[in-house]
């Protein structure tokens, strides 16, 4: 096998919604992590997620930046 595909599902283990996690700022210690061009989604397993808004790439959803990359 010369190949293996990985991919890595992140979430932000909070125990927190998008909505709650959206009220909180930087200076608690569980800020809301989404950044520039990106949605918060809620996921099963009571924690959130960020993802880039359609029309934007790159894996920065998490950093300052936020997703920069138009499509």
């Amino acid at each position: 096998m010369e190949h293996v595909l990985v991919v890595l599902d992140w979430n932000v283990r909070l125990n927190t919604s998008c909505e709650d996690a959206k009220k909180m700022n930087s200076s608690t210690d569980n800020p809301y992590l989404c950044q520039s061009n990106t949605e918060c989604i809620d996921t099963d397993m009571g924690a959130y997620r960020c993802s880039c808004l359609p029309g934007y790439e790159d894996n920065f959803f998490y950093l300052k930046s936020g997703c920069t990359g138009q499509t």
